[in-house]
């Protein structure tokens, strides 16, 4: 492709000088028409993106393997300041993945053979880990290289794209399974014995308020009330620290109603958590997360994942993973009756097409929920106390008390 002109670099950001704009439209001309662009970053560092694409259209098509080609696709996305720091970094991983096969192979090489056979050495073997890969990872796989086939092809570098007729490979991951409504109030009482730690108030937080990992190890106390625990930002996965107000979607920022059940766990937790950072010399404040690492600092999500895998035999529960917990609670929702749009809302998803066409959120109806569902798992667990059926009053513990009370 012949590059025609030096290029140009527009403003994305009306009103603003060129020292203070950080969104910008690059565009070169080439024989085969205007190539477009956008970049975020200072003035300087968009003249070096604005170099660094002119000198990708003008790569010959010959010298272009996959890996080089994968690289600038990956450094365009991270330059457009839209993806998070997550995202990037599995994206990373894959195409390290793919380059075992495809990494020196020139772009204009490849074609519908060479991906099959390549996407299945790998599934069978060629992996860092040498084993053979679950057709639900070949499948992110498949759809990442597919990406980046397609870019290239809109790059003008092949004339089709090779993976478009190359089949994808079938996601075998098991279906996640909601915990039965015993199992459940089970698992509550189980954890009921145990002394409160920042673990066993995360394992609680997910299957009683539907809340993912990176959003329990990053919550703050001072997001927290009597009747409300507001959800506003997320720890990364690679990074181990807050996102920075970048949750998964929108709609992750949210208010959750909290159970009764939960704010006395919380009630009581806070004063013991205080104690124990005491002990380390540290205060608690309205930032310390809810749940804290054992130094007083955000746990890493990976952390808590792997305590759950450690521990999740003790209640019962082996193979359960701890996403299957927030199932558990949104599964329940459905199950208890609350509509499409009040599950949409307090899961923090970012649409539910045929709710969102002819429902409206409402906090009223998110509380009323909430309280349903906490009104169901205290009955269960309160047959499980009472060691009889939920009617009887007698000899029940105090703790079978102030769920009747609920009741």
């Amino acid at each position: 492709m012949k590059v025609i002109g030096n290029g140009s670099i527009t403003k994305l950001e009306k009103g603003k000088s060129r020292a203070q704009c950080r969104k910008w439209r690059l565009r070169v001309q080439t024989d085969k028409g205007e190539k477009p662009r956008r970049f975020t970053g200072t003035w300087t560092q968009a003249q070096e993106a604005l170099k660094e694409f002119i000198g990708e259209l003008s790569t010959p098509v010959s010298d272009l393997t996959f890996g080089e080609y994968a690289e600038k696709w990956l450094r365009r996305r991270e330059l457009s300041g839209d993806y998070e720091v997550d995202t990037l970094d599995k994206e990373r991983q894959q195409i390290k993945l793919l380059d075992r096969e495809f990494g020196d192979v020139r772009l204009i090489d490849i074609d519908k053979p060479r991906a099959e056979d390549g996407l299945l050495a790998i599934k069978n073997g060629n992996s860092p880990s040498g084993r053979v890969l679950s057709g639900t990872y070949m499948n992110q796989a498949h759809a990442r290289m597919k990406a980046i086939m397609e870019s290239a092809l809109d790059d003008d570098l092949i004339p089709r794209n090779p993976l478009a007729k190359v089949k994808a490979p079938k996601i075998d991951t098991p279906e996640k399974q909601a915990l039965p409504r015993e199992t459940l109030a089970r698992f509550v009482c189980a954890m009921d014995a145990l002394p409160l730690d920042s673990h066993t108030v995360a394992a609680r937080l997910a299957v009683l308020q539907g809340m993912r990992r990176g959003e329990i190890v990053c919550t703050p106390w001072g997001d927290v009330n009597s009747t409300s625990l507001f959800v506003r930002d997320s720890v990364s996965e690679s990074t181990g620290r807050p996102k920075g107000g970048r949750p998964k979607t929108p709609s992750s920022v949210r208010e959750l109603p909290l159970m009764d059940y939960m704010a006395q766990i919380l009630n009581r937790w806070k004063p013991v958590q205080a104690g124990m950072l005491a002990c380390l010399g540290l205060e608690q404040t309205d930032e310390t997360p809810i749940c804290c690492s054992a130094i007083g600092g955000y746990m890493h999500p990976q952390n808590l994942d792997r305590w759950w895998r450690n521990n999740r035999g003790t209640f019962g529960l082996e193979g359960v993973t701890l996403h299957e917990l927030r199932h558990t609670y949104l599964t329940m929702l459905g199950a208890t009756g609350s509509p499409s749009i009040v599950i949409k809302s307090l899961a923090g998803w970012a649409s539910l097409a045929m709710a969102d066409t002819y429902v409206h959120e409402d906090a009223t109806a998110n509380r009323e929920a909430v309280k349903h569902l906490g009104n169901v798992i205290d009955f269960e667990i309160a047959k499980i106390e009472g060691g009889t059926s939920a009617g009887t009053s007698s000899g029940t513990s105090d703790h079978l008390a102030e769920f009747r009370a609920i009741l």
